[in-house]
């Protein structure tokens, strides 16, 4: 039996992510947390969210104010720059050339000769 597991790295892609959702409307952690728990295959924990989100303000890419909210304590608002907007104009790119590819080889595999007995790659 394998050990391989599907779309065990999908944590490379968190900033992308983080900047999607940050392009749609600006959030607290918390928030962009519970809205990355949606996508399917994603899983990142809050310390890997905000890891992101710092290097993401490092870069110029996101902002972030605080912001006293009711009775609740201040949360920090993180939003897209100009910078950010840029970044999440790449990885869509990115990503398009990553599915061009990766749906050749998946069509490749179907096309493959099955061996006597087995059953066709999937």
């Amino acid at each position: 039996m394998s050990t391989l597991k599907p779309c065990r790295q999908q944590s490379r892609f968190l900033a992308a992510f983080l900047l999607l959702l940050l392009a749609e409307k600006p959030q607290h952690g918390g928030a962009l947390r519970a809205e990355l728990a949606t996508v399917p295959g994603m899983r990142a924990d809050s310390a890997a969210i905000y890891r992101a989100l710092t290097a993401l303000a490092k870069a110029g890419e996101v902002r972030s104010k605080w912001k006293a909210e009711g009775r609740g304590p201040a949360v920090r608002i993180y939003a897209l720059t100009a910078a950010g907007r840029k970044r999440l104009n790449f990885w869509r790119r990115d990503v398009v050339c990553r599915l061009a590819t990766l749906q050749y080889f998946v069509d490749a595999c179907g096309r493959l000769k099955r061996p006597k007995g087995g059953t066709p790659a999937r």
